[in-house]
């Protein structure tokens, strides 16, 4: 009867130890997946930026291409302008070398 009881106590131990790893896996888990959404989030965020820049480099090219017909109006506004959008572009490119950064950080947490 004691060694029944000793086997049912270690049971039980052993039970509740799994359940222990259990609850500590599953939030591993959780905390796993929200690293993930932080990651997507990020990645959307670089693809709205990226769509920016492109929107900005088409503006480039066909003010270019207005220049090489003669219809923009002078040269000087020409180059204020194409001034104006590639500094838009340069702060864009370094946002997206921000978020790099950030998603480079959170992909280190998911692979620990």
């Amino acid at each position: 009867r004691d060694e029944k009881n000793k086997l049912l106590n270690e049971k039980y131990k052993l039970r509740g130890m799994v359940y222990k790893l259990w609850g500590e896996k599953n939030k591993l888990k959780n905390e796993k997946n929200k690293l993930w959404g932080e990651k997507n989030k990020l990645w959307n965020e670089k693809s709205k930026l990226w769509d920016e820049k492109s929107m900005l480099d088409q503006q480039l090219s066909k003010m270019f291409m207005l220049k090489l017909e003669r219809k923009f109006p002078s040269d000087l506004n020409y180059k204020d302008e194409e001034k104006k959008i590639k500094i838009q572009a340069e702060v864009i490119q370094e946002k997206i070398g921000v978020i790099e950064k950030e998603v480079y950080k959170v992909q280190e947490q998911v692979d620990e």
